[in-house]
C-alpha cells in the first residue's frame, strides 16, 4: 500500500501515485592502463591491448560483468514499462494502480541481484587468483616478456571493499516529503536535506516554484499521461491493423502484444481516461482474447472465406477504434483531473515556528 505524509495540503497527485527513484550500482571491476603501466615502470603504448579494452584493465571476466548489467537494465525497463516519465525530478511516476505490482517486480530483481553478488563474493578469490594468472606472462609489444601480476595485485580490492560497490535502492517520494525504501541511510538523509532547503524559501521564491509545480504539472497531465499513453495505445493498434491487412501470419504473440499494452494503458490511467479505456477493454474482449491465429490465418491452397472475413471485420473496427481515439477530446478529460488538484505549496520555516509561538 502507498503510503503519504501528513502534510495536510498533499495534492491530489500523489494520492494517484508516487514518484520512484531507481538506483543501482556495481563494483565496475576495471583500472585504468596507465596505472598498470606505471606500477611496472613502462611505456603505456607497449602495452598489448588484447588483455584490455578501451584502455582499461578489467578485473573480472565479461560474462560475470554482463550480469550485473543485464540486471540493471532488466530493472529499469520494467519500471519504464510500468511508469511515467516525471519532468519535475529523475524518479518516475507510478500510479498507485500499479504501484504494488511495481515494487513486488522490483523486490524480485533485487534479490537476484543480490544473490547473484554473494555467489561472486563466496568465489572472489578464485575469481582473483584466474585473473592475475593471466598476467603472469605478458607479451609487450615489443617482443618483452614481463611478469605484470604482482603489481596489478596491487590494485585488486578486498572482498568487502568489493562488496560495498554494490546497492539496490528504490526509493518512493512526494513533492513534499521523502520517503524511503532500501538500507542506506545516506541516501535517506540527502533527501530529507532537500525537504529543509525548501522550506528555507522566502515568500517569493515559493510562489515562484509553486507557480512552476502548476505549469509543469499541467504539462504532465496533458502531455506525459493522457497524450503519450493514447499515442502508445494507437501505435500498438496500428502496428496489429498493419499485420491484419497484411495478409501476413498471425501469431499468439502479436495479440499478446496488444493485450499487455491495453492492460499498461490501464495501470496507467489515473488522470481518469475513462472513454478511451472502455473502448480498448471493448475491442480486447472483441478482437483479442476471443480469437486464436486460426481464426485468423489464410492457408495456402485454400481460400478460408472465415479467416479472410475475420480479418475484414478487425481492419474496419480497428480503423473505427483509431478514428474515435484521435478525436477524443484530451482537454476535457485533464480538465476534469485538474481541477481535482489542489497543488502543495511550501511553508516557511519561519511562519511555521510563529504559528507554534502563539
Amino acid at each position: 500500500m502507498v503510503k503519504h505524509t501528513n502534510e495536510p495540503q498533499i495534492s491530489q497527485l500523489f494520492q494517484d501515485g508516487v514518484l520512484l527513484n531507481l538506483s543501482i550500482g556495481f563494483w565496475q571491476a576495471r583500472m585504468s592502463i596507465s596505472k598498470v603501466a606505471e606500477a611496472l615502470k613502462i611505456d603505456q603504448t607497449l602495452w598489448n591491448e588484447g588483455l584490455t579494452g578501451g584502455g582499461v584493465v578489467y578485473f573480472i571476466d565479461k560474462e560475470t560483468r554482463n550480469t550485473f548489467t543485464k540486471i540493471d537494465g532488466a530493472a529499469r525497463a520494467f519500471l519504464a514499462s510500468r511508469s511515467l516519465e516525471f519532468a519535475l525530478t529523475s524518479g518516475r511516476f507510478v500510479p498507485v494502480t500499479a504501484y504494488e505490482k511495481v515494487v513486488a517486480t522490483l523486490e524480485e530483481i533485487r534479490h537476484q541481484f543480490f544473490e547473484e553478488r554473494d555467489a561472486f563474493l563466496n568465489n572472489f578469490d578464485q575469481h582473483k587468483r584466474d585473473f592475475l594468472d593471466q598476467y603472469k606472462e605478458v607479451k609487450l609489444r615489443d617482443g618483452t616478456m614481463i611478469n605484470a601480476s604482482e603489481a596489478i595485485e596491487r590494485f585488486y580490492p578486498t572482498a568487502a571493499e568489493v562488496r560495498s560497490k554494490f546497492y539496490f535502492h528504490f526509493i518512493p517520494t512526494t513533492l513534499d516529503m521523502p520517503l524511503f525504501v532500501g538500507d542506506d541511510e545516506e541516501v535517506a538523509m540527502e533527501h530529507a536535506m532537500k525537504v529543509v532547503t525548501n522550506l528555507k524559501m522566502g515568500k517569493e521564491e515559493r510562489a515562484k516554484m509553486t507557480e512552476q509545480y502548476r505549469q509543469q504539472i499541467d504539462d504532465f497531465i496533458k502531455k506525459d499521461v493522457v497524450g503519450a499513453l493514447r499515442q502508445e495505445i494507437m501505435k500498438s493498434i496500428q502496428n496489429y491493423q498493419a499485420v491484419i491487412v497484411s495478409g501476413n501470419k498471425v501469431s499468439g504473440r502479436t495479440f499478446n502484444k496488444v493485450i499487455n499494452d491495453i492492460e499498461r494503458f490501464k495501470d496507467l490511467n489515473f488522470v481518469g481516461d475513462k472513454e478511451i479505456e472502455t473502448m480498448i477493454d471493448e475491442f480486447k474482449e472483441k478482437y483479442l482474447t476471443k480469437l486464436n491465429p486460426e481464426d485468423v490465418n489464410l492457408k495456402k491452397n485454400d481460400d478460408n472465406e472465415a479467416a479472410k472475413k475475420m480479418r475484414e471485420t478487425i481492419a474496419n473496427a480497428t480503423g473505427a477504434l483509431l478514428k474515435k481515439i484521435g478525436q477524443a477530446d484530451v482537454d476535457e478529460v485533464t480538465g476534469r483531473y485538474r481541477a481535482k488538484l489542489v497543488i502543495p505549496t511550501v511553508k516557511s520555516a519561519k511562519s511555521k515556528s510563529s504559528k507554534k509561538g502563539k
